[in-house]
């Protein structure tokens, strides 16, 4: 479970209570939750280079203690761009509800039950044996920089003709 940047992270603890193998960054409250139960390594290249290696990500855990029910943060993006299956605990605008590398928490303080989050990443992996390339895929077509933009371009397209009608009617 990759981790880059959090206060104190409880879902660190959690995965570590489960067995599950932690991995996270010098940043924010990460080293002391993961104490001697896990690897801290610092930022850049090695730090990537383990987050490609993992299994399982977890995306922003806390937006419902901030009054968020949805957003679209970069690091569900950069986890499906790089083909790791995630955990959210929000609503996502380019992750509809049937996104099946997604998995989905409770909006409340209830613990992150990991050894479910580890049976649905095991059936996953059953169901999408080419999981990763399916999200590689989907963040090619969805959330790319021209995919994103694309709307945007054609409505200032849709304006600007409309403003030529208009001048010259």
């Amino acid at each position: 479970m990759p981790s880059r940047n959090e206060g104190w992270s409880c879902v660190v603890l959690e995965a570590q209570a489960c067995g599950v193998p932690v991995v996270g960054s010098s940043n924010g409250g990460i080293p002391e939750a993961i104490g001697d139960g896990g690897i801290v390594i610092e930022e850049g290249e090695d730090l990537d280079k383990v987050v490609d290696e993992c299994d399982m990500a977890f995306d922003s855990l806390g937006f419902h203690r901030i009054g968020l029910t949805g957003g679209s943060p970069l690091k569900a993006r950069e986890y499906c761009a790089r083909g790791i299956p995630f955990a959210i605990v929000y609503e996502d605008w380019d992750f509809h509800e049937t996104f099946p590398f997604v998995y989905r928490i409770p909006k409340d303080e209830t613990p992150v039950d990991v050894s479910q989050v580890i049976k649905w990443y095991e059936n996953l992996i059953k169901e999408h044996p080419n999981y990763s390339m399916e999200m590689r895929r989907y963040a090619e077509e969805n959330l790319s920089w021209d995919a994103k933009m694309k709307p945007v371009i054609e409505k200032i397209k849709e304006l600007g003709k409309l403003k030529e009608r208009k001048q010259n009617t």
